[in-house]
C-alpha cells in the first residue's frame, strides 16, 4: 500500500495532494478491504479521499480483473470537497439537500462531481433525480459499486466505510472538466417515437405493436426459442447528441400477449428509442472518435469508468481500452499509483495481503502467480526480482512463523497413496480426467493444492471476425487461377496468397497461416516460375477483375512444418500482397485451419478467417511418366 501511494503523489512533483481516489478490485473481500483502508487513512491524514470497490480497475497500461488489486490516483491544484450520505434506501430525494449542505458554496458550472454510490440499494431514478438538483449546473460523473463475494458493495471516504448510500468529490480546477459517453452498441435501425407505455412495458413504437419492432431489428422470428441479444438505447425529444443525452438499456421482460416489452425503469411517452446490439469494432471505433474529440492539449486528470461487460469480455483482449486511454491522453497527466508490470503488481499484492489478510485465500493464487512468471529462474528486471524477492521472502517468514507440520495423504483412485510432508511440494504428472482424488492432513498447519486443466476444445466452429485489419487467403494453381471448388492433385504446387487490407496504417503485424495436413511449405528458392514470397505484381481476384496490390514489406519469414509466420513491421492503408508456395504431398479430406492476423501491440487491431476443408485426390495416372 505504501508503495501505491508514493508512487500517486510521486507523480504531483512535489505539490501537495488536494485529493486522492483509492480503488480496489472488489476480489479482495471484506477483511482485506478493512485494512487496506485503515493503512491508507494513516498515509492520506488530512487529505480529501474516498473510493469504492470495482469488479475491476483499468489503468493506463493494464487491466486487473477478477483478482485483488488497488489503484490510488492523486490530485493537485485542485479545490475539492468532500461529502458522503449513508442509509439512503428510500429517501434517496433526500440526498439534494444532504449533499448540498455539505459544499462550501453552491457548484459552478465549471465543476465536476464524482460520485460513488451503492446502486444495489438505491434506486436509481430518484437517486439521480436528487443528484442532479445538488449539482445544479456542475457536471456529473460516477460509478456504482461492485458487491464484495457474498457480501455488499464498498464505498468510503476519508478512511470510514459508507453504509448504504453515496459519497462523492466536487473538484474545482483552472481548466472545465470534459465529459464523453461511449458505448459499445451498434444501432439496428433508426430512432422511433415511444407512441404507448404502461409504467415499464412499452407498448407501442410509431403507432405500431412494440414487440415485432423488436424481433423485426433483431433479425429473429418471434416463434423462435430464445430471447434477442438485442438492448434498446433511450434518448429524450431532442437531447441532440451531448454526453448523457441518451442511456442504453437491458430488456427485463417481454408480452407476446400485449405485443410489448418492459425496461428496468419506467418508459415514458414521446422519447426516442433505438434497438442497438454489443458491437466489438464498433465500441472500439467509438471509444478513438470520443478521445480524438477532447480537447488535445494534455490532461492533469482522466477518469474512465467502464461496464463490466467491456474489457476483454467484449474486445476478447485485454487492455485495448486502457491503451487507447494511454494515447488519447497525450502520454501525462497522473497515472493510477499501481507499478505496472505482471511480477512487481502480483509482488506488491502479495506483500499487501500478508500485511492486512494474511490467512486469504489469494495468498497462495498470487505466490503460485508469482513463481510462474519467472524466466530462467528469475525476473525480467532488477526491480521485479527485489519485488518478488521481498513479498516471497515475507511469505516464507510467516509460514515460518507458523509452524506447520503437517503430513498430507493423497489418494488417486487404483493407486498407491502419495505422503507429502509439510516442507514438501509435489505434482501429480498425469490425467485426472474422470477420476477422484482425495487429500487427507493430519497435524497443524494449512496445504495449499492446485488443479490445472489443459487441452484443446472439441468444437472446430470459429467464427470469421475483422476488427480494425481484414486478412484473406487464396489458393492458386500455377497460372494463378482460384482452386477453390477442385481437388487439389498430390504433388501439385500450390500458390498461397495473403492480402492484408487496412483503412489506416499500421505496425508491428504478424500473420499466422497454419496449413491443413496435406500440404508442405516448398523452399521458395527451388520453385521457379511462381510469383512467390511476396513479389510485387498484379494479383487476381475472384470476380475476374484486377488490381494492383502492393507487396507487403516483410522483415522476418518463419517456415515451419506447420504454419508459415510473417512479421511486417507495419503496412500502409490499402492492400499489401505476399504468396508463398506450398505442395500437396499427402492424399486425403483435410481441415483448413483459419489464417490470423494481428498487431503486435494494439491488441484491439486483429482478423482471423477462413476455415474450410481441402481435398487432395491421387494425380492423374500419367503424370509420373512425365
Amino acid at each position: 500500500m505504501e508503495e501505491a501511494v508514493e508512487a500517486a503523489l510521486a507523480g504531483l512533483a512535489g505539490a501537495s495532494p488536494d485529493a486522492v481516489v483509492v480503488a480496489a478490485t472488489a476480489a479482495l473481500g471484506g477483511r482485506a478491504l478493512s485494512g487496506l483502508l485503515e493503512r491508507s487513512a494513516g498515509l492520506l491524514d488530512g487529505v480529501p479521499w474516498l473510493g469504492a470497490s470495482a469488479e475491476g480497475l483499468l489503468m493506463a497500461d493494464g487491466e486487473i480483473v477478477g483478482m485483488p488489486g488497488f489503484a490510488v490516483a492523486a490530485l493537485s491544484g485542485v479545490d475539492a470537497e468532500l461529502f458522503s450520505c449513508e442509509k439512503l434506501a428510500g429517501r434517496e430525494a433526500e440526498a439534494a439537500d444532504e449533499i448540498a449542505s455539505q459544499f462550501a458554496a453552491p457548484p459552478e458550472a465549471d465543476d465536476l462531481l464524482v460520485v460513488f454510490a451503492d446502486s444495489l440499494e438505491l434506486a436509481s431514478e430518484p437517486f439521480l433525480r436528487a443528484l442532479g438538483a445538488a449539482a445544479g449546473p456542475a457536471r456529473v460523473m460516477g460509478l456504482g459499486a461492485s458487491e464484495l463475494p457474498g457480501d455488499s458493495p464498498r464505498l468510503w471516504g476519508a478512511g470510514d466505510f459508507i453504509e448504504g448510500g453515496c459519497c462523492g468529490l466536487r473538484l474545482r480546477a483552472p481548466r472545465p472538466p470534459e465529459i464523453v459517453v461511449t458505448n459499445g452498441a451498434r444501432p439496428l435501425g433508426g430512432e422511433m417515437e415511444i407512441t404507448g407505455v404502461r409504467e415499464s412495458w412499452v407498448l407501442r413504437l410509431d403507432g405500431e405493436p412494440a414487440l415485432p419492432r423488436l424481433f423485426a431489428a433483431a433479425g429473429v422470428s418471434p416463434d423462435e426459442s430464445g430471447v434477442p441479444d438485442v438492448l434498446v438505447r433511450v434518448r429524450k425529444p431532442g437531447a441532440g447528441e451531448a454526453a448523457g443525452s441518451s442511456v442504453v438499456r437491458n430488456l427485463t421482460g417481454f408480452d407476446a400477449d400485449r405485443e410489448a416489452f418492459a425496461l428496468p425503469v419506467p418508459a415514458r411517452r414521446g422519447d426516442r428509442l433505438c434497438f442497438v446490439r454489443v458491437d466489438s469494432v464498433a465500441a472500439r471505433e467509438h471509444l478513438g472518435a470520443c478521445l480524438e474529440g477532447i480537447d488535445p492539449e494534455r490532461p492533469g486528470l482522466g477518469l474512465y469508468f467502464s461496464c463490466h461487460s467491456r474489457g476483454a469480455r467484449l474486445f476478447e483482449h485485454s487492455g485495448l481500452e486502457s491503451g487507447y486511454l494511454a494515447r488519447g491522453g497525450g502520454g501525462g497527466g497522473p497515472r493510477a499509483g499501481v507499478l505496472r508490470s505482471p511480477a512487481r503488481q502480483s509482488a506488491l499484492l502479495l506483500s499487501t495481503l500478508l500485511d492486512v489478510a494474511p490467512s486469504s485465500p489469494w495468498v497462495a493464487s498470487l505466490v503460485t502467480r508469482l513463481k510462474g512468471l519467472r524466466v530462467g529462474g528469475r525476473w525480467g528486471t532488477t526491480q521485479e526480482n527485489a519485488f518478488a524477492l521481498l513479498a516471497l521472502g515475507k511469505y516464507a517468514k510467516l509460514r515460518r512463523a507458523r509452524g506447520s507440520s503437517y503430513t498430507a495423504t493423497v489418494r488417486v483412485d487404483g493407486e498407491d497413496p502419495i505422503t507429502i510432508a509439510a516442507t514438501d511440494a509435489h505434482t501429480l504428472e498425469e490425467d485426472l480426467t474422470g477420476k477422484r482424488v482425495r487429500v487427507d492432513l493430519e497435524g497443524p498447519g494449512t496445504l495449499y493444492w492446485f488443479l490445472v486443466e489443459e487441452g484443446v476444445p472439441t468444437g472446430v466452429d470459429v467464427d470469421d471476425i475483422d476488427s480494425g485489419l481484414q486478412v484473406r487467403r487464396r489458393y492458386l494453381d500455377a497460372r494463378g487461377e482460384d482452386i477453390s471448388g477442385r481437388a487439389v492433385r498430390q504433388g501439385e504446387i500450390l500458390q498461397v496468397e495473403i492480402l492484408v487490407t487496412t483503412n489506416r496504417s499500421l505496425r508491428n503485424l504478424v500473420i499466422t497461416d497454419l496449413l491443413p495436413a496435406g500440404l508442405e511449405v516448398e523452399n521458395p528458392r527451388l520453385v521457379g516460375g511462381l510469383a512467390v514470397a511476396g513479389s510485387r505484381q498484379t494479383a487476381t481476384v475472384s470476380s475476374g477483375a484486377t488490381r494492383t496490390s502492393k507487396a507487403l514489406d516483410v522483415v522476418h519469414l518463419e517456415l515451419r512444418d506447420d504454419r508459415v509466420l510473417v512479421h511486417s513491421s507495419g503496412i500502409e492503408s490499402g492492400t499489401s500482397v505476399f504468396r508463398y508456395a506450398a505442395r500437396a504431398v499427402t492424399r486425403g479430406d483435410f481441415r483448413i485451419p483459419m489464417i490470423a492476423a494481428e498487431s503486435m501491440y494494439d491488441p484491439g487491431v486483429y482478423s482471423r478467417h477462413g476455415a474450410g476443408r481441402m481435398v487432395i485426390a491421387a494425380a492423374p495416372a500419367d503424370a509420373s511418366s512425365r
